[in-house]
């Protein structure tokens, strides 16, 4: 998540290295409730030799392991350590409206607090951590205006920009010669709940130049039709597969002596692709302020979600390489969405985000490119600094909560130092 993959995604690399965060991930699992801080698939499957894996070719397709909690819920878990602690004061239906600077505008004196009946409070604080998420940070950035129009940490224009989404949404069917090996894909051991995905390796990745994205093979609702359709006649957007490429996706769908031909994986059990993939740095996806305002006096945010033709590109190229990979390997037979048989086609319906919003007050190691340092401190303030998946610089393709709990624990131990 933290190194680029290449010079193609525009806007990646973050200005910390994963070896920074990695003792913090090992801090955060217990807090979520996960099971070891370990996702080698190998060690996985050694823990029950009667969980088959697909015979995957990992120079191109691997598995990635997914790790789910019950879910955990803080307010519940860590509610009465909370009301304990003797250096806790916590203040409930206390919304901050806005931040007062001082110093000329590079630290942060009071907050101002509102209540909805009206009553207003100052609070005045030696730091300040916003942890409000990606869109109320932006929102409370870009409405304190006191000290510069633009509102706080916003000299470059850079707060609300680059905001992202993981793709969520369903892209295929595979009909899996042995369906057997879907005992690792949906898997849970002792309390932790646990699946496989396939992603492409980082060596097809740089191949390919696409951006990160994992695949779930999820059982097909009984009476669930599949999507799309398996065709004798593919798009002629699959030439170039069957042309460069000896048993390649197109090939097998031609050669009915084949086992896994169209004509008998079809009569194979179907398992629904769901993707998740990264979205690309983008800074015309944004978040500004509105000119309607709330309950309190603050202006609502306004959303501008924008995707760029990579999204599109990788998410067919992820599903393309699947389905030759299977067919190559002989695991089975891989069907596009209708919605994605176009190279320039429209974005299917069924796009959709993850409700995990990230970026838009990223992590970066010059202000003129983001919003925090790498100690997720605003740049320009000295006391001021971000937590959530606003500070992310790319989204990488699993579910964000982990890394926001280690990078708000390293922030954490950060504070503590200073």
């Amino acid at each position: 998540m933290f190194a680029p993959l290449g010079h193609w995604i525009e806007g990646s690399g973050w200005p910390i290295a994963a070896a920074d965060l990695a003792p913090w991930y090992t801090e955060a699992h217990p807090l979520l409730d996960l099971g070891p801080n370990e996702y080698d698939p190998a060690r996985w499957a050694a823990l029950d030799a009667t969980r088959e894996r697909l015979p995957l070719d990992h120079r191109v397709v691997h598995e990635k392991i997914w790790q789910f909690s019950a879910p955990t819920r803080f307010g519940s878990k860590f509610r009465e350590r909370l009301e304990r602690a003797p250096d806790v004061h916590l203040y409930t239906h206390a919304n901050v409206v806005a931040l007062e600077p001082r110093d000329g505008g590079s630290a942060i004196d009071t907050l101002t607090v509102r209540h909805l009946d009206g009553r207003t409070v100052t609070v005045r604080a030696n730091r300040v951590v916003l942890a409000c998420s990606t869109m109320q940070n932006v929102r409370l950035l870009l409405a304190s205006t006191a000290a510069a129009e633009a509102g706080i940490g916003n000299a470059h224009d850079q707060v609300g920009r680059h905001f992202m989404e993981h793709l969520e949404m369903p892209i295929g069917t595979a009909a899996l010669l042995r369906p057997q090996s879907m005992a690792f894909y949906a898997y849970a051991f002792g309390r932790t709940r646990m699946r496989a995905e396939l992603v492409l390796s980082e060596e097809a990745q740089r191949r390919l130049r696409t951006l990160n994205a994992s695949v779930a093979l999820e059982a097909l609702a009984s009476g669930e039709t599949p999507l799309g359709s398996f065709e004798a006649n593919p798009p002629a957007e699959l030439e170039d597969y069957r042309r460069t490429t000896r048993d390649s996706l197109t090939e097998n769908m031609r050669d009915p002596t084949r086992p896994h031909d169209v004509t008998t994986v079809a009569r194979h059990p179907r398992f629904a692709l769901a993707v998740r993939q990264e979205q690309a740095p983008n800074p015309t996806s944004r978040v500004t302020l509105s000119r309607d305002r709330d309950a309190l006096g603050v202006p609502r945010a306004h959303f501008h979600w924008a995707l760029t033709s990579l999204d599109r590109t990788s998410l067919r190229t992820l599903l393309l390489t699947l389905g030759q990979e299977f067919g190559r390997l002989g695991i089975g037979r891989v069907q596009l969405r209708d919605g994605l048989r176009d190279a320039d086609g429209d974005w299917p319906a069924a796009v959709s985000g993850g409700w995990h919003d990230l970026g838009a007050t990223r992590m970066s190691a010059s202000p003129r490119t983001g919003v925090v340092d790498a100690d997720c401190r605003v740049h320009g303030m000295s006391n001021l600094y971000l937590a959530g998946g606003g500070v992310f610089t790319t989204a990488g393709c699993a579910n964000p909560t982990l890394s926001i709990v280690a990078l708000a624990l390293r922030l954490a131990a950060h504070l503590k130092r200073t």
